[in-house]
């Protein structure tokens, strides 16, 4: 393993000269990859998979980051989408495409009265406290998981170059389901907003979102679902529908389009009214390519019952590798948890500092089995039977080797052993 060279070496360095990582985003960099044996870059994805230099064919669990639920290259969806190239793209007034996408989308997600579109997570979730603290004129925000790169979220993390110390003061952070951590946290302050979001490798307990909703209620906070990475892919009206909570605002992006670049602040109209007041607005927010492919994704959700399917594949996954890891009596060191369409492969945490040195066991294993793997198994529409029964049996067969090598994983590992990018100040 320790003599292979990837092909992406050599334009690695080329790329390096001139892009600051060689990536455009952190977590396809060569921070979370190992250039030695896992490729770094892809020419085309096609269904589930993804082609790297030498176009050989990766089976892809990353799945553009979270945003392509259905697959890559679906013809009967290019051919919807393709034509609209020929109307312009962004064109200098609105374009109807803007209200049938936002009267779709106030039809399937609960909360969703009015709609204000963005082109990606970040633009909405700002857009989403800044009018909270407009409404409320409040300024203080609780946060509960990733909510872009914007100063007012990440100044409360460790990557907070470049961002004035004040910004952080209004920034407080609490634990999913754990609701005492949100009322400490509202006993010594008053907070314009809680957003968090509503599900991600934990599923809500003992009717842990309920409890959130009704101490937003009680003092007179704005509660934002943050819903890009599970609007399109737990349902279809995101985390909100699936477990009967409408918040006050959510905010979508991700799988909206299936990887075209789109996102949607929405929520009730007595708040979203307000949009007007504040300054939120971009050239590209009513960009039609984006906008139809949207339309066109939800279509195909709705006729092919997307969500449904992928739940099966998911649930497979889960039941398959957890059973096989309590056979392997690995299940105390490892499970496989959360939605089915979005499921983490978890390490207990009572072996934190193993952590880094088991990913990167596991990474080197994947990356000979031609898996593209980030953490989490981001499912598609067209990840075939085929496909998930490979997974299944590699994850298997991998397992099965750790447990093996799991007392002499130092001399066992060729990996590079990567760090987590940032972590979230708790105060």
């Amino acid at each position: 393993m320790e003599k292979i060279k990837h092909s992406n070496i050599n334009f690695l360095n080329k790329v390096l000269k001139i892009i600051p990582l060689g990536s455009q985003t952190f977590s396809r960099s060569k921070i979370f990859f190992d250039e030695r044996y896992s490729p770094l870059f892809n020419i085309k994805g096609n269904n589930g998979y993804i082609y790297d230099l030498k176009n050989k064919k990766y089976v892809d669990l990353i799945s553009g980051l979270g945003a392509v639920t259905l697959g890559y290259n679906i013809k009967k969806l290019n051919n919807k989408i393709i034509p609209v190239i020929n109307k312009g793209i962004t064109l200098s007034l609105s374009h109807p495409y803007e209200y049938e996408l936002s009267k779709t989308l106030t039809k399937i997600i609960p909360c969703a009265e009015m709609v204000r579109l963005g082109k990606n997570g970040t633009d909405v979730t700002s857009a989403a406290i800044r009018l909270s603290r407009f409404i409320t004129k409040k300024n203080k925000v609780a946060v509960c998981g990733y909510h872009g790169w914007q100063d007012w979220y990440i100044s409360n993390t460790t990557m907070n170059g470049g961002i004035p110390n004040y910004v952080s003061k209004d920034i407080k952070s609490f634990e999913y389901n754990n609701i005492e951590s949100l009322k400490n946290i509202f006993k010594k302050n008053k907070l314009a907003a809680v957003i968090l979001e509503p599900l991600s490798y934990e599923i809500p307990k003992n009717k842990f979102l309920e409890k959130v909703k009704n101490l937003c209620k009680k003092n007179n906070t704005i509660l934002i679902f943050d819903e890009i990475c599970t609007g399109f892919r737990v349902s279809l009206g995101g985390a909100q529908k699936l477990y009967s909570v409408t918040p006050d605002l959510a905010t979508f992006g991700k799988g909206m389009a299936n990887g075209f670049p789109i996102s949607a602040l929405v929520g009730k109209a007595k708040y979203m009214k307000h949009v007007e007041k504040i300054f939120y607005s971009g050239t590209f927010g009513g960009e039609i390519l984006s906008i139809k492919a949207c339309i066109e994704t939800i279509k195909f959700f709705k006729k092919n019952n997307v969500i449904k399917k992928n739940i099966y594949k998911g649930q497979k996954i889960k039941f398959e590798l957890n059973q096989h890891l309590k056979k392997l009596k690995l299940d105390k060191l490892i499970k496989i948890d959360g939605h089915p369409t979005w499921l983490f492969m978890i390490l207990n945490k009572k072996v934190k500092k193993k952590h880094p040195l088991i990913r990167a066991y596991i990474m080197q294993k994947l990356s000979q089995k031609k898996i593209i793997f980030l953490g989490s198994f981001n499912i598609q529409f067209l990840h075939s039977q085929k496909d998930i029964d490979y997974i299944i049996n590699s994850f298997k067969k991998i397992f099965s080797e750790l447990s093996l090598d799991i007392n002499n994983l130092n001399k066992k590992t060729y990996y590079k052993i990567s760090k987590p990018l940032f972590s979230v100040r708790n105060k």
